[in-house]
């Protein structure tokens, strides 16, 4: 598998759901489970997050305006679905694939400890 194609929603959506595991410690599940009605004025609601729990993430300015960015260029490759996190296909990706794109992108040797962070959610939820 490679990474993800170019010209299409796909590398938005990867690098955009990284930046939201890395900005608020979503578990990758709780991240590809979002859809679009849950970024709401006071955050992102998680419906179904670890033993079937409902919560609201409160975002940082800067994590709702990355969260906007994407919806806007989702909107410009016309992606559609529900799901917050799309690729060509209009739905979430499944969450191995989400492992292999990261594994990819971030090579063992580049690998800082927010990124084995990041890789640990990804591998273990």
């Amino acid at each position: 598998m490679d990474v993800p194609p170019q010209g299409t929603i796909s590398p938005h959506t990867y690098h955009y759901l990284f930046g939201l595991l890395a900005a608020t410690g979503l578990r990758i599940s709780e991240a590809l489970a979002l859809q679009c009605k849950d970024l709401v004025e006071d955050g992102l609601i998680v419906r179904n997050g670890k033993f079937g729990k409902q919560r609201l993430i409160a975002l940082q300015p800067s994590t709702r305006q990355a969260l906007e960015a994407y919806l806007a260029l989702r909107e410009k490759h016309a992606a559609r679905g529900n799901d917050l996190f799309v690729t060509i296909r209009g739905r979430a990706p499944h969450k191995v694939r989400a492992h292999v794109v990261f594994v990819r992108l971030v090579p063992r040797d580049n690998q800082d400890e927010r990124a084995a962070s990041i890789k640990m959610r990804i591998a273990t939820c």
